[in-house]
């Protein structure tokens, strides 16, 4: 699944793509929110986000959240919950 955002410099997109049922929640997300059963990648294109990008990202990213109560992001610098806004 894919959304594409216009902006007057770029066209930004976000990918969504489930894991697949072999690939599990890693230990660090399970810590997180103990039960959890599916995993997906989300991804920006282009890959160099300016400040538009990033919030565009993380806007998806709650949003997903919102749906899920809750979602786990594995950052490279570190994985971190997001909780659900009401």
């Amino acid at each position: 699944m894919s959304y594409v955002y216009s902006s007057p410099k770029v066209d930004w997109q976000i990918v969504l793509e489930k894991l697949d049922d072999i690939e599990k929640p890693t230990a660090q997300a399970l810590k997180l929110i103990p039960g959890l059963k599916h995993g997906y990648v989300l991804s920006l294109e282009p890959i160099g986000a300016d400040e538009l990008g990033l919030k565009i990202l993380e806007e998806a990213i709650q949003s997903l959240a919102n749906k899920c109560n809750g979602a786990v992001v594995e950052w490279p610098s570190g994985t971190s919950k997001i909780g659900p806004k009401l």
